[in-house]
């Protein structure tokens, strides 16, 4: 790890991401819409989905996904969403 890359915490090479991301509805107009509401990053894939299903449960959120994402941040590269699971209302995958 580079000595800039150090100070600042950031990784050397891919790193993989297990994230849980909530939504809400707003409305605008008479129009209701899907919105980004909370982003959690988690250690592992099964935490993701626990934490998912459990907002929307909870109904702390209308809906939830878990998925997982590699990113290089060295080369500003990132991958598609991987392992997505979904729970409640969620954009459509080409909104996102």
């Amino acid at each position: 790890m580079s000595k800039r890359g150090a100070q600042y915490g950031k990784v050397d090479g891919p790193k993989q991401f297990f994230v849980c991301q909530t939504f809400d509805e707003k409305t605008m107009s008479g129009v209701t819409y899907i919105v980004k509401l909370d982003i959690f990053h988690l250690r592992d894939m099964r935490q993701a989905i626990r934490k998912a299903e459990k907002e929307v449960e909870n109904c702390r959120a209308v809906g939830a996904m878990a998925y997982s994402i590699t990113v290089d941040e060295g080369a500003g590269e990132y991958s598609e969403l991987e392992d997505v699971t979904k729970f409640g209302s969620t954009p459509s995958s080409d909104d996102f």
